[in-house]
């Protein structure tokens, strides 16, 4: 069955006010909740006259002080497992099945509507179920300020960018009740922290994203998608003051007609390719220094500011990082 393809103007027409109306209209509704679970009641603080409910358990009933101690212990684990950050394959790493498999049915188009600084927002279709024909996800590129800084060309450092570290933020209900939560205690929330605990949708903390946000982990894979971070890098290079940039419907057009014909895999990374990290972007650094053992105080300098950058977008540890230096200076 062919997917129908939006019009641009559909997807990115009037994203800013949209995403921001969007925005308020949550934060005044999670301000009056009288049901959010905060992380005072989860550590001891709740009163039980509340009868909040959860469904630990599979089914929903009062929570009880034994379900307060799991939340805790939950969201303890939850903490030591993220540590700042998630990189574009980490997002699908840990997605949850159904919504990788919803994704890949569903959500069709991730197209960049408009950017700032380090900030992209992306518009997606919605699913077939949805009140809404769009959704937009924030996604903000960790180390952008070190790429563009870095000497390397702009199409270099996109591609760094988007295998690097990434905060994430989507408009979705699914988003917001299941997994908002889960991104703020693993610090890669884009916009709004979330601190009530997600006691009925999602008590157990799994999974990490919703299919609009795995759509768009899968875009930063699409050439398309890398050329417009590569003028994000020039346009910040050329300007003290970053301006917000609203994408062109062409250009937003050249995103919709690539990816209607193409059909990019939400794929899990290998189990034996996991435990290297990003070894593609160490060697990248190895080969900048290994392949030149005389260089010059110019080409030092170029090799000094790649390692400072594959460090700041989380590509390499500080260990790492000195290693390599060290390598320079001999």
């Amino acid at each position: 069955m062919t997917t129908p393809r939006p019009n641009a103007t559909s997807l990115i027409g009037g994203a800013f006010s949209a995403n921001r109306r969007q925005t308020r209209d949550y934060e005044s509704q999670h301000a009056a909740s009288p049901i959010l679970l905060s992380p005072g009641d989860v550590s001891g603080g709740y009163d039980a006259s509340r009868l909040l409910l959860t469904t630990l358990g599979g089914k929903p009933r009062l929570i009880t002080e034994k379900d307060l101690k799991a939340f805790q212990r939950n969201a303890t684990a939850l903490g030591k497992h993220f540590k700042g950050g998630i990189t574009a394959q980490g997002i699908v790493d840990h997605s949850l099945p159904a919504d990788r498999q919803r994704a890949r049915r569903e959500i069709h188009f991730a197209v960049p509507a408009r950017d700032k600084g380090d900030e992209i927002i992306f518009a997606t279709n919605a699913g077939p179920d949805s009140e809404v024909s769009r959704h937009f996800v924030t996604l903000k590129l960790e180390g952008f300020g070190a790429a563009v800084a870095s000497p390397i060309l702009p199409g270099k450092a996109a591609d760094l960018l988007a295998r690097g570290k990434v905060r994430i933020d989507c408009d979705c209900p699914h988003w917001r009740f299941v997994y908002r939560y889960i991104a703020t205690v693993g610090r890669y929330n884009a916009t709004i922290a979330e601190w009530g605990f997600p006691k009925i949708t999602n008590p157990r903390l799994k999974g990490c994203a919703c299919k609009h946000v795995l759509r768009v982990a899968v875009a930063l894979n699409e050439g398309q998608v890398r050329s417009y971070i590569a003028k994000m890098v020039e346009r910040s290079r050329q300007t003290v003051r970053r301006q917000a940039h609203v994408a062109s419907e062409a250009s937003a057009l050249g995103v919709v007609e690539a990816q209607s014909h193409r059909k990019s895999p939400i794929s899990l990374t290998p189990a034996r390719s996991r435990t290297s990290g990003e070894s593609r972007l160490r060697a990248l650094a190895r080969q900048v220094i290994e392949g030149n053992p005389s260089l010059s105080k110019a080409s030092t300098a170029k090799a000094q500011a790649s390692i400072g950058m594959l460090l700041g977008i989380g590509a390499i540890s500080k260990k790492q990082a000195n290693l390599l230096l060290q390598k320079i200076q001999k």
